[in-house]
């Protein structure tokens, strides 16, 4: 697998979520049944969103019959170092774990952000 990210940092909120639903359609078909999108927010304004995918999937989306773990990856300050470990730790799952995979992202101003990934056993 080979998972990837994008990307968006400046702006409001509406701003990013327009951002990420052009992101999502530019994706082709395959990639698009694989995509997780997370958008955080300080105090109205700095908004991210962040848009995961596989750039490689041959396996179609499969909902999985299991109970699910959780994987939290948190920073202060480098949010690229975020996005790439947890590329690198859905790179590390089965496929049909990673395309069922969930991600929630928060940050607080002057706190640390968090990623966590909710993915199927």
């Amino acid at each position: 697998m080979v998972w990837k990210f994008k990307e968006e940092k400046n702006g409001s909120p509406g701003k990013v979520e327009d951002w990420a639903l052009k992101e999502i359609n530019k994706l082709t078909e395959i990639e698009r049944t694989s995509y997780k999108i997370s958008i955080s927010n300080m105090k109205g304004k700095d908004a991210r969103a962040v848009l995961f995918y596989n750039k490689e999937t041959t396996t179609p989306f499969i909902p999985i019959d299991s109970i699910c773990s959780l994987k939290q990856f948190t920073i202060s300050t480098d949010y690229s170092e975020i996005y790439n470990k947890t590329v690198n730790f859905l790179n590390d799952l089965r496929d049909q774990q990673a395309n069922n995979a969930r991600i929630a992202f928060t940050n607080a101003q002057g706190g640390k952000a968090t990623i966590a990934i909710y993915y199927p056993n």
